[in-house]
């Protein structure tokens, strides 16, 4: 018998921002969403573990987060960084909205994991 502890509930967030129609499990999988929330569209079970689904919208909170330009004032590497990490970002987005306006499920997952590896650096 394991000793981990396991989740009562599989938790789906929002992935991107509030305009996102893709969901992250807490299981470790990717939802498109045409309309509304899980919670708008009844969903009480996860598809892919079965657990039952908590689901977390995106909030926009400016409070929450750091102004990374500020942070970075005065530090020519740390500015250079940043702005190859926000060109990055801005290219996988219009990469991931490329591939879902041609209807590659695959390879739209694929890229919006490549996303969420590196949410939180640009």
């Amino acid at each position: 018998m394991s000793n981990d502890i396991k989740p009562a509930a599989c938790g789906w967030s929002q992935d991107g921002d509030s305009y996102s129609d893709t969901w992250a499990t807490s299981c470790g999988h990717y939802f498109r969403l045409d309309d509304g929330t899980p919670t708008d569209n009844k969903m009480a079970f996860c598809c892919y573990c079965g657990k039952s689904l908590v689901s977390y919208p995106f909030v926009e909170d400016e409070d929450e987060y750091l102004d990374l330009d500020d942070v970075c004032a005065g530090h020519p590497l740390a500015q250079r960084e940043l702005a190859a990490l926000r060109a990055e970002v801005a290219g996988l987005r219009a990469f991931v909205e490329h591939v879902r306006r041609n209807g590659s499920t695959h390879l739209a997952n694929m890229a919006v994991a490549v996303l969420a590896a590196r949410k939180g650096e640009a």
